[in-house]
């Protein structure tokens, strides 16, 4: 009689001792898949171009300077709030082409992290494609070191750029980026963040 309940004293003992090392481990397994989900999230690079300044109407009121034809209309300032809505967070960076459009548009969707002015973002101008891409190549260069641990990049640049940018993260060919990727006013496409070089 007393070995008997020895016995089964023991195999309550080994029974509960195997319950909490299943519910520890059950615990630290589903710790690390959290962990491992949080970290699968990837960074995006989101591409914005400017939302609508006076100098984008086809009737811009006349008599304006420069730097006012540079300036958002009021539906432009809408756009550019509503996009700072959209873009997914959190934002680690935010870059934009020196132009006061692009700059207001970047200040308006108030993004929480101060801006970076960069030539690289600057409209196509008296480039060829090939020159434009290699400073979007820079761009995203720049955008990759800052992307990481699921931290977002926000560049707000002109149309042409935007497309050579859209075309390079999706692998468009360069003659077809103009057509394949062409964005409106106060848009963005917000993309995975390029693991490895363009090149």
């Amino acid at each position: 009689m007393e070995s008997s309940r020895s016995f089964w004293e023991i195999v309550l003992v080994l029974f509960l001792l195997a319950s909490c090392a299943t519910g520890e481990g059950t615990k630290a397994g589903a710790s690390a898949t959290s962990g491992a989900a949080d970290q699968m999230e990837a960074s995006q690079l989101c591409v914005v171009r400017h939302a609508q300044a006076y100098g984008s109407l086809e009737g811009a009121p006349p008599g304006l300077t420069t730097e006012q034809l540079n300036t958002l209309t009021e539906k432009g300032r809408i756009q550019a709030k509503k996009l700072g809505a959209e873009v997914p967070r959190p934002v680690r960076a935010v870059f934009a082409s020196p132009t006061g459009r692009t700059r207001m548009t970047a200040e308006l969707m108030d993004l929480g992290e101060p801006i970076g002015l960069t030539g690289e973002l600057s409209a196509l101008e008296d480039e060829s494609l090939d020159e434009g891409r290699e400073r979007i190549l820079e761009a995203i260069d720049r955008a990759r070191a800052e992307g990481v641990d699921g931290k977002h990049v926000v560049m707000v640049t002109h149309g042409k750029v935007a497309s050579l940018l859209i075309g390079e993260l999706k692998g468009t060919p360069l003659s077809e980026r103009a057509s394949a990727h062409r964005i409106s006013y106060g848009e963005a496409v917000c993309l995975p963040m390029p693991a490895s070089d363009s090149n």
